[in-house]
């Protein structure tokens, strides 16, 4: 792995990960501000957040609705038979207007598919593909009108299944039917790989597992099918425009790019353990959100003896730190080099030396507050302590 994407991975012990394309700027907000559900420890993570990765196996996917590599990437690694793609091929447009029919009551189809059209015409745009963006919004408006005979079949029949929410449950439920044979994913079978659904409820030839291991995983495969009609559901109109993109793709759109992301899939594909979380390898393989560079303190004195310091990073919100901890003075913000000199009885002295840029005499001197440069023209440097949350290396 290189340095730019080998920053963002919590490696699993026991366990080779590699990334190929590094993760999108939406991906990192939701791992920094929501990390037990789009980053679970350990791939899977303990009580409502292991629930949380059974039921949505991918978390990432829902928040990524502008990422196309990745969406592509996902779209290839779980759907590789032809009964997959073939089953959402079929189902995903109906779901699709059948969503839209349940605003029928409301008068609210035509915004709907207009919010529809503009979110796939944005994403063209993002991607620079206005052939794409096109059939996405002539997409868009040829669901409009069958959503609208489809929500008139409802209101004036009183059968379930003329009624929209019934098409929405059918279309989820075979759609998530068309993956039974398809491997199962590590984090619904809570293992390290990818595991064929015979081979994960009957055990291995040779190796069976007990009936009350057969009955509790058979349960469990119920339970994953329930979570994955929703799961279907909600990604419909997200994967529309990917398939939409996928049929382009076969007459003859955009040729280097369907060969380049195709590459990508079949290389993790033939790993054997395609990652969940990113492109790459390494199955249940956690993200996390990558390094910075070395955080520069903001410190300031509330006057020319206190140790008091004061940490201006919205993470502190205001608050003053202090720690035990001493920190060099050639590593202020001020920018001065430290050097030692011999006093006259012996004792080390320690003086300080301009070597950077110039520090703000006025901002802090205004409130009456003795800035590092004042220190530093009395001679008398104090050691201000570190930022307990933002240490500095070698403190």
């Amino acid at each position: 792995m290189d340095e730019p994407t080998v920053r963002y991975l919590d490696p699993i012990a026991g366990l080779d990960a590699a990334m190929w394309v590094p993760p999108s700027r939406g991906q990192l907000f939701w791992l920094r501000f929501a990390p037990a559900f789009f980053a679970p420890a350990g791939g899977t993570g303990r009580g409502l957040v292991r629930w949380w990765a059974l039921a949505t196996v991918t978390p990432s996917t829902n928040v990524t609705g502008l990422n196309l590599v990745y969406q592509s990437y996902l779209n290839h690694v779980f759907h590789r038979t032809r009964l997959a793609r073939a089953g959402h091929a079929v189902c995903m447009p109906v779901i699709v207007t059948a969503l839209l029919a349940l605003l029928f009551p409301v008068h609210a189809i035509l915004p709907a598919a207009i919010v529809l059209a503009a979110w796939w015409a944005y994403w063209a745009v993002k991607e620079r593909d206005p052939v794409w963006g096109g059939c996405g919004i002539a997409l868009a408006a040829a669901l409009y009108p069958l959503a609208q005979a489809l929500g008139r079949l409802g209101a004036a029949e009183h059968s379930p299944l003329a009624q929209p929410w019934a098409l929405v449950l059918i279309g989820g439920a075979l759609q998530a039917g068309s993956h039974i044979l398809e491997p199962l994913p590590p984090r619904v079978t809570r293992s390290m790989h990818w595991v064929a659904p015979a081979q994960y409820l009957l055990g291995r030839p040779g190796h069976r597992n007990p009936a009350g291991t057969v009955a509790r995983r058979a349960a469990q495969l119920a339970a994953q099918a329930i979570f994955g009609t929703v799961d279907e559901i909600v990604a419909s109109p997200r994967l529309l425009p990917v398939l939409l993109l996928e049929l382009l793709f076969l007459f003859g759109h955009h040729p280097a790019r369907r060969a380049a992301w195709r590459a990508l899939s079949a290389q993790a594909i033939a790993s054997g353990n395609p990652a969940l979380d990113y492109i790459g390898t390494g199955g249940p393989t956690p993200l996390r959100t990558g390094p910075t560079a070395p955080l520069k303190p903001h410190y300031r004195a509330t006057n020319a003896s206190s140790p008091r310091t004061w940490c201006r990073r919205r993470r502190c919100r205001g608050r003053s730190c202090r720690s035990p901890q001493s920190r060099p003075s050639n590593q202020r913000r001020t920018g001065s080099q430290s050097t030692t000199q011999s006093r006259g009885d012996g004792q080390p002295r320690r003086t300080s030396r301009r070597v950077t840029r110039k520090a703000p005499a006025a901002r802090a001197g205004r409130r009456g507050r003795a800035t590092p440069r004042q220190h530093h023209a009395q001679g008398d440097p104090p050691d201000r302590p570190p930022c307990p949350h933002h240490p500095l290396e070698g403190a």
